[in-house]
């Protein structure tokens, strides 16, 4: 867990970068706290950020919301594996303090400076499909047929049998 100060850091950073990107590419940002997360929880990035955005309070399934946008930035989250499932680059906007427990399978781009993030979503735009690691994904999670939930259901018909 990342003490306050911490946290305000990485969000300034991330803001940082952020408005470096925008100054060459033109951005349409939407920020979508973690249901856990109220708007104070990112005052720090919401007040650093010179670019316009607009708070994404959208209910639903990842995969139903994922699928607008462009480019998911995080800092270390289960949505960024979501977003790659559903075929949307992620960025992982990183420190040294952070080490996510899917860089080395899901080979997510990770951005440490605001010039390592300019050029990680610069490139990761250029090429979606290739910014999807999806057989690290499921090297990670598994098979993503849409059939796990019977493979499931298989297992525990043979567990409760034999």
């Amino acid at each position: 867990m990342l003490s306050h100060s911490e946290q305000d850091r990485l969000q300034k950073g991330l803001a940082d970068a952020v408005n470096q990107l925008a100054s060459s590419v033109s951005l349409d940002l939407s920020l979508r706290l973690h249901p856990s997360e109220d708007l104070s929880d990112v005052a720090v990035l919401r007040e650093s950020l010179d670019v316009s955005f607009q708070i994404d309070e959208a209910e639903g399934c990842p995969y139903e919301v994922l699928p607008k946008y462009d480019l998911l930035i995080g800092y270390c989250s289960t949505i960024q594996l979501e977003a790659v499932a559903a075929g949307v680059p992620s960025v992982r906007w990183g420190s040294k303090e952070i080490d996510c427990f899917f860089d080395e399978t899901v080979s997510l781009p990770v951005a440490r400076t605001s010039s390592e993030f300019v050029e990680e979503c610069k490139k990761v735009l250029r090429d979606p499909e290739a910014a999807c690691n999806v057989e690290g994904l499921e090297r990670e999670t598994g098979r993503l047929d849409g059939k796990s939930a019977e493979r499931v259901a298989d297992l525990i018909t043979d567990l409760a049998v034999n």
